[in-house]
Order: C-alpha cells, then structure tokens, then sequence
C-alpha cells in the first residue's frame, strides 16, 4: 500500500532544473522566493539539496505562495532549517527516507516509521523528530496530561513502561524544551507529592457518587477540548503574523 502510495506521488530528482537557488563553494547565496508556488521551492531545494523529494499535488496546490528573502551567504544545512519552517508554517513536515523525503501533512506524518531519539540527542530543528525520554520516577503519566499544551498542534506525548518513559513527537526545538522541563520536574520529591495526591484522589473517588463520578468525567472532556483549542488558537495565530 505504502509502495503504490508513493507512486501516485510527484517524484522529484536532484536533476531537475533549478533557478533561483545557486551555489557557490559549497554555500547557498542570497535569495529571494516571491510569491512562489511552493511546488517550485521544493524543486530548488531538491535540485540544491541534492536529494530526492517526494509530495502530493494535493498537500501543495492548496499553500499560499511562499514569499522568504536571504541577504546573506548560508549552509547547506541552513537552507534545509529555513525549508523545514516553511512547510511547518503550512502543517507540512519532511520524513527522511531511504531515497531522500517525503512532505507531508504533519498529522500524517506521526504515524510513518521515524528514527528515535534519545533524550541527550535531539536534534536543533524545525522539523518534526521522535524522541525517548527515560524517567527516573514514575511521573510519566502526570507529565503526559498536565504538559501537553506546551506541544505544538500536532505534536503529541505518550507515557508509558510503568510511567518511568515519554515518547514526544514534536519539532525539534520544542521536544527538547519539552523534555528539559520533564527532566527539571523528574525528582524524588515531586514524585513523593504525585504519589501522596494519587492515594488521596483514589479515597475521595472511592466516596462519590454515580453523578459526581459523571460530571468529573464531563469535566475532563472539557479540559481535553479547551487543550485542543489552545493548540488550534495558537497555530492560528501563527499564521495570522505570517
């Protein structure tokens, strides 16, 4: 299914022409997208890049046109960040694979085969990343449902081995902010104080009733809307400065 699905994709080579993206010395130099389809910013940073980059007409036919200015000499790898911002913008995500990439919707993409970080090697990017996070005390859990927030609007948190593991999927720079704010809080004592709270909710759960025991469950509900309209109200906003 994956095979026949990347067929019916638009497959760009490194050989495709290229205009406005010029290298010299092994530097990108200066220069301008204006209103430009982003169909054809793939193809220069395929043709510049060097690899091959696979996308559907219909994640790119519907972008606004891409409008980004570079007065300055830049890396290779530079280029490479100022694309992963530009499809992230629009909810797109690069996933590498063995030929080259492949742009996709970034809701998408959480469920493709993607290399796992460890928590001490995250990579410094725009793009989307997978990472592992090993706790010292079981507060995975806590984390999972209290930080989720801080995710961007497609990134997500799953606790799980006991609740002594996260697994963040989220750009690159937040997932490491992400995990130094679960390494801060993965202490001793605050997992004495979460252990305390959970004996404590567990006997007042134990003394309400069937209604009380309903409305707590209509209320979490709420709580999970209102989180999934923070991160849609923040990527709007995001958009709107674009």
């Amino acid at each position: 299914m994956k095979v026949l699905w990347l067929f019916m994709m638009v497959l760009l080579s490194h050989s495709a022409f290229a205009n406005i993206l010029q290298i010299k010395d092994e530097f990108v130099q200066p220069f301008e997208f204006e209103k430009t389809a982003l169909e054809v910013v793939i193809q220069e940073v395929s043709n510049v890049l060097g690899i091959n980059i696979v996308y559907t007409l219909d994640d790119t036919k519907k972008i606004r046109p891409v409008n980004l200015k570079i007065m300055n000499v830049i890396s290779k790898n530079e280029l490479k960040e100022y694309f992963f911002e530009l499809l992230s913008r629009e909810d797109l995500t690069f996933v590498e694979e063995s030929f080259g990439g492949v742009v996709m919707n970034s809701r998408d993409s959480r469920d493709f085969h993607m290399e796992i970080f460890d928590s001490e090697n995250i990579p410094n990017t725009n793009n989307y990343v997978l990472v592992i996070y090993q706790m010292k005390w079981p507060l995975s859990s806590m984390m999972s449902r209290n930080f989720r927030s801080e995710l961007s609007q497609y990134g997500r948190v799953i606790d799980f081995r006991g609740g002594r593991a996260l697994l963040v999927y989220d750009k690159g720079l937040i997932a490491k902010y992400f995990v130094q704010r679960a390494k801060e809080f993965d202490t001793e004592d605050n997992s004495d104080k979460y252990l305390k709270k959970l004996q404590e909710d567990a006997t007042a759960e134990s003394k309400k009733t069937k209604e009380e025991k309903k409305i707590d469950e209509l209320e979490d509900k709420i709580k999970d809307l209102e989180l999934e309209k923070i991160k849609k109200d923040k990527s709007n906003s995001k958009n709107d400065i674009n």
